[in-house]
């Protein structure tokens, strides 16, 4: 004859839109002709289905009750539940374009100047940018922008402006 039922949860803290196992043990284990159903304290909170899969739907907390029926007899246990609220990172404003500048674009040999990023928008997050010459016999540029005439003649600095799988040159 049926004594009790005792639930468990794989997890009894979730996140939004995480989903979790409750499984019902009866005792004894040989119990015959022993049906259990589900149920949840608040069903805007967790959702629960005949299997016993539960689905956070909103923050808070509920209960998720168990109730097992073998003939007139009917014992039930249940198992609280926390949902937490996911915490979604603030949108990074997607870059959109990279315009370079330089203080001058004619240098003698020797000379140097300065090649200056400007991001699109201007609060684009995680921006790194790299520069690079077209000709590294003619002109050198580092990582800061400082350009350095090294001979006579004609060479482009390119800016490349990362931001995740993003990647933009001008």
């Amino acid at each position: 004859e049926l004594k009790s039922v005792t639930v468990t949860a794989e997890s009894k803290k979730l996140k939004v839109g995480e989903e979790t196992t409750v499984t019902a043990k009866v005792d004894p284990t040989d119990a015959k002709d022993v049906t259990i159903t589900w149920k949840t304290s608040d069903a805007t909170v967790l959702k629960v289905d005949e299997a016993g899969k539960v689905t956070a739907l909103k923050a808070g907390k509920a209960t998720i009750m168990a109730t097992a029926v073998q003939g007139e007899k009917k014992v039930t246990d249940s198992v609280e539940i926390e949902v937490e609220e996911e915490v979604k990172p603030e949108p990074t404003p997607e870059l959109k374009s990279v315009t370079v500048t330089a203080e001058s674009k004619k240098l003698k040999v020797g000379e140097e100047t300065t090649v200056t990023a400007k991001v699109d928008p201007t609060d684009a997050k995680d921006v790194t940018i790299t520069w690079k010459t077209s000709d590294a016999t003619v002109l050198k540029v580092d990582e800061a922008g400082k350009v350095t005439a090294l001979k006579a003649g004609k060479a482009t600095i390119t800016a490349t402006a990362v931001q995740g799988e993003r990647k933009l040159r001008t």
